[in-house]
């Protein structure tokens, strides 16, 4: 078995600063949630997040995931769940509890 030297690595692993294995935003997007319609409903949220809908409601109630009302019923654009999810990759969940996104 031969090893891969530094010299061996492909063109593209060496221009790329990031680790291959990390996958941007646009595939995380087509792989996550490629299967989901534009604009959500809370069980497809908590299946998505992999929450409880009980957990998702509160998140609608407390202004920490964005939402449209129509009626009684909850409607999540696709958008308003990249946000929460950019946002808790970014300051963590702890430091968003209560905190509502604007």
């Amino acid at each position: 078995m031969s090893k891969m030297t530094a010299s061996s690595k492909t063109t593209n692993e060496t221009d790329n600063p990031q680790n291959s294995s990390v996958l941007s935003a646009a595939e995380i997007y087509r792989s996550v949630f490629k299967d989901y319609p534009d604009v959500l409903s809370v069980p497809q949220v908590s299946e998505l997040l992999g929450i409880s809908t009980k957990t998702v409601y509160r998140l609608l109630r407390t202004g920490e995931l964005n939402s449209l009302k129509i009626g009684s019923v909850y409607r999540i654009p696709k958008l308003y769940v990249q946000q929460y999810i950019k946002l808790i990759d970014s300051y963590g969940l702890d430091a968003l509890k209560g905190e509502k996104i604007i």
